[in-house]
């Protein structure tokens, strides 16, 4: 139950946004939506299973319009593609820092799907 006054100026309000769906300029919204989402629970340690899981629950209304847009192929292979990156980019940052064999995203570069 929410204890505190409606206010039409929360800036916490949930907002809908809408992407259009038809790629202009070659760019392909609905890609770049799903990539992003993707991003974000690679980067809190999730694995592919459960955020291909996701995408396919409806309860995640936008990762889940992306799934039945584009299909479970191509969301495995988005998820495929940004692990990839992901992995790079931990490499990257773990062998320049010297933290390498002790931190215990280390263990997980080997890869861990």
């Amino acid at each position: 139950m929410p204890t505190k006054e409606f206010n039409p100026h929360d800036s916490f309000d949930l907002v809908e946004t809408g992407i259009p769906l038809d790629p202009k300029d070659g760019v392909d919204t609905v890609d770049q939506m799903a990539r992003t989402v993707i991003q974000e629970y690679l980067m809190m340690g999730w694995n592919d299973k459960i955020i291909l899981g996701m995408f396919a629950n409806q309860t995640f209304r936008g990762p889940h319009t992306a799934y039945l847009i584009k299909g479970k192929e191509r969301v495995s292979q988005l998820i495929s593609e940004e692990r990839e990156v992901h992995r790079h980019k931990l490499q990257r940052f773990f062998s320049n820092s010297g933290r390498m064999a002790n931190h215990r995203y280390a263990h997980g570069l080997q890869l861990r799907n």
